[in-house]
């Protein structure tokens, strides 16, 4: 069996490879800032443990009161690093005082003296911080993913086995208590350790490439311009509508939206100007529009919605809705007014017996005649039969008031 001081010398190199990790990790992305915590996390705990290790070849206020204060920094930079991951700014202060407080309890003779005390202190600053981590990223979870939970799991179970340390301080051998220490107790401990931190460096690390994955994912499926989703999005809406959407499934409606005249904006004013536009009236469709519902750009100045449970009735409240909001915006560009409008056509299923792509055939002609029919109105497909929709959910009220936004132009010569 190995002695106490080769364990504490495998419970220091650890922390150090994994803390080298990380470090490695961070400097290949130096916007994931939590893998710098996490490297701080490591490496400053390695650094302690070598500090205690020699313990009776240095000074007591190093080996015991600078030994706690790097580990208390290394758990205070850790639940940093979990509120960077989930987006919350850095507070220092914490951290900062429980490493004054140690350093201030370790000037007293009988604080140093103590270990029973030293035991029962150490573990609620370091179970505390332990737990401020797990909590953290807790407040993260709606983002989904699949690694987050589990790590929630293992800084809980680290904070609450640490704070168990301090009813059993009186009675079991250190590490656990302030008993004594006892290689087999020493061993037990170590084990412990080190199955959390090599389960939070798998789990931390899966987490950063899943986040990575996400935003590839919807950069793909964004329209870079609009921020809402673009054309690809919708076909793959298409593809999962066929497969999992089967004969009397609820209602379906899908709106095609064009702007009038958007060609003749970027003739006069410029691109710019145009791009301006489209950003406006995405902005104005996903604040007008369902919280159930998805907005789509799928050519230059054609947008599509769908709205999943609405009949025809409640799919032409919300169309008209989008276009009275729209309708309401003026454009200044240098000294001149701009205004834009919307024409929408609308197509609807009350089953699962129509596919998407025949609802969008009915809606581009239905758009057409809106086109037809002098632009800026909106027209149902033929066919739809309007009836009362026993599932209708409101959507936000647009108050109907005229919005001025002035855009400075180079015109085109």
């Amino acid at each position: 069996m190995f002695d106490a001081f080769t364990i504490l010398v495998i419970l220091s190199a650890v922390p150090l490879l994994l803390g080298l990790q990380f470090l490695y990790f961070w400097l290949r992305d130096r916007h994931a800032h939590w893998l710098g915590g996490m490297a701080a996390l490591f490496l400053l705990g390695a650094v302690s443990m070598v500090l205690f290790a020699v313990r009776g070849r240095i000074s007591d206020f190093v080996s015991i009161g600078i030994s706690n204060c790097l580990l208390f920094a290394a758990f205070g930079l850790a639940w940093q690093a979990m509120r960077s991951f989930v987006g919350r700014p850095v507070i220092l202060w914490p951290v900062v005082g429980a490493v004054i407080l140690w350093l201030a309890l370790c000037t007293q003779p009988v604080f140093l003296s103590d270990l029973t005390l030293r035991v029962m202190v150490s573990s609620v600053i370091v179970g505390a911080f332990s737990l401020l981590c797990a909590f953290e990223l807790w407040r993260g979870r709606e983002e989904g993913l699949p690694s987050l939970v589990p790590a929630v799991i293992v800084l809980t179970s680290y904070g609450v086995l640490t704070l168990a340390r301090i009813p059993m301080a009186p009675f079991v051998p250190f590490p656990f208590g302030a008993q004594p220490m006892e290689p087999g107790w020493l061993a037990a401990a170590t084990l412990l350790v080190l199955a959390h931190l090599s389960f939070l460096t798998l789990l931390v690390v899966s987490m950063t490439k899943e986040r990575k994955e996400v935003k590839q994912r919807d950069a793909a499926l964004s329209d870079p311009l609009t921020g809402v989703l673009n054309r690809r999005a919708f076909a793959l809406r298409n593809l999962e509508e066929q497969a999992l959407r089967p004969a009397g499934a609820r209602a379906l409606s899908l709106l095609m939206l064009d702007l009038d005249h958007f060609k003749s904006i970027n003739d006069r004013f410029g691109h710019g100007v145009g791009d301006k536009v489209l950003t406006k009236f995405a902005e104005i469709a996903e604040r007008t529009i369902r919280p159930t519902d998805r907005i789509y750009r799928v050519g230059g100045e054609e947008f599509c919605c769908l709205l999943p449970g609405a009949g025809v009735n409640e799919a032409s409240i919300v169309a008209e809705r989008l276009r009275k909001a729209f309708a309401t915006v003026e454009f200044i560009v240098d000294g001149e007014l701009l205004r834009s409008t919307v024409s929408i056509g609308i197509s609807s299923a009350r089953n699962g017996e129509v596919s998407l792509d025949r609802l969008q055939a009915e809606a581009d002609a239905a758009l057409y005649r809106a086109k037809a029919s002098g632009r800026n109105c909106v027209i149902i497909a033929e066919g739809a039969e309007l009836a009362e929709d026993q599932t209708a959910t409101p959507g936000p009220a647009v108050p109907q008031r005229r919005h001025t936004l002035r855009i400075g132009a180079a015109r085109r010569s």
